[in-house]
Parts: structure tokens; sequence; C-alpha cells
């Protein structure tokens, strides 16, 4: 199993904006061949978030970044304090 994680900084007062990128991102996201689980989780006193993704096979979680990744990036363009950190790791135990 792999996690691609990926965090990013929305910024104080812009919860607004992570829930409507959870409403579209999630769904779209477990809707896709592989997809364990999928999360979007912020932290309203500093504006910080995160999408957390739990896939079968690292090939799974390739493939479908080329659909996930560009809904993604819409809803961070200009809303993000800085370029988001974008990780696979492989699951050692869950």
């Amino acid at each position: 199993m792999y996690a691609r994680v990926v965090t990013f900084t929305i910024g104080q007062g812009k919860r607004e904006i992570a829930e409507k990128m959870a409403a579209d991102i999630i769904p779209a996201t477990k809707q896709q061949k592989g997809c364990q689980s999928a999360a979007l989780f912020t932290d309203d006193s500093d504006g910080s978030g995160g999408l957390v993704v739990m896939w079968e096979t690292q090939a799974d979680a390739d493939a479908r970044s080329v659909v996930i990744s560009p809904k993604l990036s819409q809803h961070l363009a200009g809303n993000t304090q800085g370029p988001p950190s974008i990780r696979l790791y492989e699951v050692l135990q869950s």
C-alpha cells in the first residue's frame, strides 16, 4: 500500500477554500481505481492543511495523479502561501 501526502498552507480564515476543495477532491479521488481511502485535513489556527490518499499500489497512485493533480492544482492556484509539498510513501503497516 502507498500513501500520497500533499501538504499546503492556505492561511488563516480561509476554511471555506478547504471545504470546497474537500467537496470536490475527496469524492473524485475515492472513485479512482486502487483508492483505499482519502482525507483532506486542515488546521484553522495557522491555515495549514493537506490531503492524504491511500493507494493499493504505486502504479495506482502514479496513474491516478494525472486525474487528481489538475483538480487539486485548480483549488490551490492563488490560494496558497508557497507551493505544496507532494510525497509518495510506502506504507509499512496500517
